[in-house]
């Protein structure tokens, strides 16, 4: 997801409070499919928690960012960023490996 729909995501859950919101709500408040925001919550479980009681999330105030939105944001564009650099650093050594093999066939 983007970091529009991820501040979006996070902004919606936070509306909701301590209540919390969950994922048919959530999927119907910011347009985004439940299989994508499923995978968002799984993968950044640090940021949100989920109750036990009724499976509403809930913005993780007692965490590494302390509930603050703006620190969530800031974290997943640095993890965005990492995620690109080993992207193009891996494309770079595959084509680095294959202009050297196929300089050694000609």
């Amino acid at each position: 997801m983007q970091i529009e729909a991820n501040r979006k995501v996070l902004q919606t859950i936070e509306s909701h409070g301590k209540s919390g919101s969950g994922i048919i709500s959530l999927a119907n408040e910011t347009n985004i499919n439940q299989s994508d925001l499923r995978e968002f919550l799984r993968v950044n479980k640090g940021m949100v928690s989920k109750s036990s009681l009724n499976g509403a999330y809930t913005i993780n105030r007692f965490g590494e960012h302390r509930g603050s939105i703006e620190s969530m944001l800031s974290t997943l564009v640095k993890r965005s960023k990492i995620k690109q650099f080993y992207r193009y650093y891996i494309i770079a050594f595959i084509a680095f490996t294959l202009g050297l093999m196929l300089g050694r066939i000609g």
